[in-house]
């Protein structure tokens, strides 16, 4: 960025000002919770009525968020229309683009779609609303937590400065990994959240 910066000064002649750097979180849940919506509007002379109940399941930080439809002999969620689907998908990417703790995006979870009926009537777009809207619902319930991200860092270092590094990374809330020779330095591995690091 500094670079960019350098290049957007000699080359155009702007004075660029860089702000605070701002770090990218995540935010997931710890435990499943559910929730139920229902939702009447008259949208252009149509009626529009939907029941919606789904569960969010902490899942796995690297697998992609789903959807998954459980079908029972109560819900009939076997005959669920292909279109209303999508906008149930639709809906659910909608809803974690902005977590409830800090408006973060939402990783690590799963969503299980328990019931859902809608009017003949029932737009597809209204159907996301109604979806983004529960499952917004559903993350204030949650017990959230912010993801940081985590750098890995290798430090190369005479002998002499190993001490005064290892004090540095540990007020960073570093955890080192390991310390090897190489040559005559020592080097570190550790992982450091990114936020740490911003002014290393």
């Amino acid at each position: 960025m500094q670079i960019i910066k350098d290049r957007i000064q000699k080359e155009y002649g702007i004075d660029a000002f860089l702000g605070k750097i701002q770090i990218s979180y995540r935010e997931t849940i710890e435990q499943p919770v559910e929730d139920t919506l229902f939702m009447s509007k008259t949208i252009g002379g149509a009626k529009n009525i939907v029941t919606i109940k789904l569960a969010l399941v902490p899942i796995d930080a690297s697998i992609k968020p789903y959807l998954k439809v459980v079908v029972t002999n109560q819900n009939n969620l076997g005959k669920l229309r292909s279109d209303r689907l999508k906008a149930i998908e639709s809906g659910m990417k909608l809803a974690f683009k902005y977590g409830a703790l800090l408006n973060f995006p939402v990783i690590g979870v799963g969503v299980d779609l328990l019931e859902f009926s809608a009017s003949f009537n029932t737009s597809l777009s209204f159907i996301t609303s109604v979806t983004s809207q529960c499952i917004a619902r559903a993350l204030k319930k949650a017990d959230i937590c912010l993801l940081e991200p985590i750098m890995h860092v290798e430090i190369l270092t005479p002998d002499e400065y190993v001490g005064k590094i290892m004090s540095d990374l540990a007020h960073r809330r570093s955890d080192i990994q390991d310390m090897k020779s190489v040559k005559n330095y020592r080097m570190i591995n550790a992982y450091t959240p990114l936020s740490e690091l911003i002014s290393y």
